[in-house]
């Protein structure tokens, strides 16, 4: 399964495409620290479909795979409460790809 993450034999980061990514702010670097959630801080192409020598990359905060749960479930089960699902597409009877809304409750 393709995933934002690309990892060698021995599960090593080798490379990554369109990760969950923010614009670096400190006050979500700091929500981050205070919910124990794995992250780093670099400068990053925001858009995958537009990179290269001549595209500035800009400070980000990329969300680490440390945090995924498995692939298929990427985050805890705890979360799913907070999450209702607003759009899917499914491919052979699989669902591919779905968009969730966080819950305002």
């Amino acid at each position: 399964m393709n995933s934002e993450w690309s990892t060698d034999d021995q599960g090593n980061i080798v490379g990554k495409f369109d990760p969950l990514l923010v614009p670096y702010d400190v006050s979500y670097e700091n929500k981050l620290k205070e919910n124990n959630i794995s992250y780093a801080v670099d400068y990053f192409w925001f858009d995958p479909a537009y990179q290269g020598e001549d595209v500035p990359k800009l400070k980000g905060i990329v969300i680490s795979p440390d945090n995924y749960y498995n692939f298929t479930h990427p985050w805890k089960p705890d979360i799913d409460k907070y999450l209702e699902e607003v759009w899917s597409y499914d491919y052979q009877g699989q669902k591919m790809a779905v968009l969730y809304k966080i819950k305002a409750d």
